[in-house]
């Protein structure tokens, strides 16, 4: 199909679009003679007309009004095949009396008996006409998703997760599988011990600190928030007073008095500020 208006169209948007509800739907589906055999009954609708393959599928709609009658022109995509030429795919619809009249696929060897295409144009109108609007308005011609698929990478192998031009960091990860067991928890310990809460470091008051460093300064033995993380990776208690004996053991009256005798600065001191909001 040809990407061209064709005399008397004009191009599809979010405004212009027919309403196409569940009924319409699902009365040309069961009047259609090409949908109505046992063995392909419901089913081939529901898998034909989903969403996954229709909003991906579609692109390229055009349309034209004419007597009370709706002529819908759409480019789908070849699910099996998308660099293949499109589709060109057209549905009548009747607005007065709010039926579709018909819904053709010209391009595909199985239109005769009634090809997924259609389905997927006409699931695509129901989705589309039976959004809220919006401000913006949607435009409808543009090229398919599911075209583009050709230059875009479908999935990432894990090798490319690593730039060749960073030869070293990836040798270094490979030289880390020859390292004993539990050996990256090592490093982190020694890192989360070396950069400690004083240091100018800002990425040094995350909470993995708290859980893996075995010293704390005067201001962690007070604060409320560093106890209770160090309380729940210690112990499996969720008690009220095992938290309250747990604390009782930092907050000590030797601790307390160094916390006041070096947040009397108040509002110069950031320590005081780390206390005071904890409290309020």
């Amino acid at each position: 199909m040809s990407h061209r208006l064709l005399e008397g169209f004009i191009k599809a948007d979010s405004n212009n679009i027919p309403v196409v509800d569940i009924h319409m739907f699902s009365d040309y589906i069961k009047k259609d003679s090409n949908f109505i055999a046992p063995e392909i009954r419901c089913v081939k609708a529901t898998r034909n007309g989903r969403e996954s393959y229709g909003d991906s599928a579609i692109g390229y709609v055009q349309l034209k009004r004419t007597h009370g009658q709706c002529t819908i022109i759409a480019a789908c995509c070849p699910e099996q095949s998308v660099r293949s030429k499109s589709y060109r795919v057209q549905v009548e619809i009747d607005l007065t009396k709010s039926v579709i009249i018909s819904a053709v696929c010209h391009d595909c060897i199985a239109s005769a008996g009634g090809c997924k295409h259609a389905l997927a144009v006409l699931g695509w109108l129901h989705r589309e006409s039976e959004k809220k609007s919006v401000t913006e308005v949607k435009a409808y011609w543009k090229k398919s998703k599911l075209s583009r698929v050709g230059n875009t990478i479908k999935f990432v192998e894990v090798k490319s997760l690593c730039s060749r031009s960073k030869k070293s960091r990836f040798s270094s990860t490979l030289e880390r599988k020859k390292t004993p067991a539990n050996s990256f928890y090592r490093e982190v310990v020694e890192w989360a011990n070396t950069v400690t809460p004083q240091s100018q470091n800002s990425r040094s008051q995350s909470s993995l600190y708290y859980h893996v460093s075995e010293e704390l300064s005067w201001c962690d033995k007070v604060d409320i928030h560093v106890l209770s993380l160090r309380f729940r990776s210690r112990h499996q208690s969720t008690n009220a007073f095992d938290f309250l004996a747990f604390s009782k053991s930092y907050m000590t009256t030797e601790n307390c008095k160094v916390a006041e005798m070096n947040t009397r600065d108040q509002s110069d001191n950031a320590e005081w500020f780390r206390l005071r909001y904890e409290i309020t």
